[in-house]
């Protein structure tokens, strides 16, 4: 009775012990794991980047310069309508109020541009998020590609296992069906490390623990893209660019510190000659800038026609492969044809899927690099 009673006391502590351990791994499990889709995981990304913060703290150097500049011009207009520096000679002149106010508008458009900048930011941190979530359903769409091909495979293996068995069939074909297995097991391999490896890389941009596990929920779809006008589309992208938009501040600024110049220093001196050089300077910035930003709308344009053509290209090729596949596999069967035969047919088809899951996963790329060639820009330096 001792016995018994000790033996179901041990066998309820073990019970006990192991429902914890479970109920510790379930907690765990739950913990690790973080399902996303693209939108959350960017919200994730701007959340915990340390590069937001950055361009903030820039945003309030910006500001702390402006009231800088703000307080120089108070003190100068103090200045000139004080009669104690009036009595001394000492009050601005015209030319050194102007030029404290060219400062203050100077810092003016720096926050404005710092606010665009911290926009720029965030987008390019959305973009560089979104692709590599592009990236990750890439692979995750080949790893379930490279599954069916292994099961097809397996079929074709079986095939000419039973063929060797019964005698129709020979034992090279048989070896070469288990050599095509054994590839097949190593691709799919090789597809499951690559879905890994594009997980960490995303991962990693959105400040995540990388150990810790992510799911990808968001499916792999053509996103949808269309423009009636390219010409309005480059119009939109001069007003919202940050390369435009500091261009254009740059020549402004440039013309008025040439005025500011032309009324003290006569058309004769190095003073005036030099600044007028950097009024041009910077006007044929500006020209290259605009240059620039057709170009690269016009060539994301070009780039986004370019994979479309290619999507049906593979959706074509994929209904041609499948049927060739099975006219070939049919064939096999009857003896009609070879293990080698069905084989290329299958690759055939592989090479199309895998062909279609690319081209759906560049033309999203282009499409954002097409809306990103419109709103973002980097300012030449």
């Amino acid at each position: 009775m001792k016995k018994t009673l000790i033996s179901f006391i041990l066998i309820t502590t073990m019970l006990l012990l192991h429902t914890s351990v479970m109920y510790s791994q379930e907690n765990t499990n739950t913990t690790e794991n973080l399902s996303l889709t693209l939108d959350e995981a960017v919200e994730y990304a701007f959340e915990n980047s340390s590069r937001i913060a950055r361009v903030n703290l820039g945003l309030e150097n910006a500001r702390l310069i402006r009231s800088q500049a703000r307080s120089a011009v108070r003190k100068l207009d103090d200045m000139r309508d004080n009669p104690k520096y009036i009595e001394m000679g000492r009050t601005p002149t015209t030319i050194d109020v102007r030029n404290a106010e060219l400062q203050e508008k100077a810092a003016e458009l720096a926050i404005e541009e710092t606010i665009l900048r911290i926009e720029l930011e965030k987008e390019r941190l959305a973009e560089n998020v979104t692709q590599a979530y592009y990236g990750a359903i890439l692979a995750k769409e080949n790893l379930n590609i490279q599954k069916d091909y292994l099961n097809n495979i397996e079929e074709q293996y079986a095939i000419a296992k039973l063929k060797a068995d019964i005698g129709t069939g020979s034992k090279s074909e048989l070896l070469f069906a288990e050599s095509a297995l054994e590839e097949a097991k190593v691709d799919l391999k090789n597809a499951e490390n690559a879905l890994k490896q594009s997980k960490l890389l995303l991962k990693n941009l959105m400040g995540m623990d990388l150990d810790k596990e992510l799911s990808i929920t968001t499916n792999f779809t053509k996103l949808t893209f269309e423009i009636e006008d390219l010409d309005a589309a480059i119009e939109e992208a001069y007003k919202t660019r940050l390369d435009m938009i500091n261009a254009t501040n740059q020549y402004e600024l440039a013309k008025e510190d040439f005025d500011i110049t032309a009324r003290k220093y006569p058309s004769n001196t190095y003073v005036h000659r030099l600044e007028k050089n950097n009024v041009i300077m910077v006007e044929l910035n500006f020209e290259d800038t605009k240059t620039s930003v057709a170009f690269d709308i016009k060539n994301a344009h070009l780039a986004v026609e370019n994979a479309e053509r290619n999507i049906l290209k593979f959706q074509q090729n994929i209904e041609r492969a499948e049927e060739i596949l099975r006219i070939e596999q049919v064939s096999y069967e009857a003896s009609m044809n070879t293990l080698l035969d069905v084989n290329t047919a299958n690759n055939q088809l592989l090479s199309a899927q895998l062909g279609l899951s690319r081209a759906l996963h560049d033309f999203n790329i282009a499409v954002m690099e097409f809306e990103r060639a419109i709103t973002l820009g980097e300012p030449s330096m």
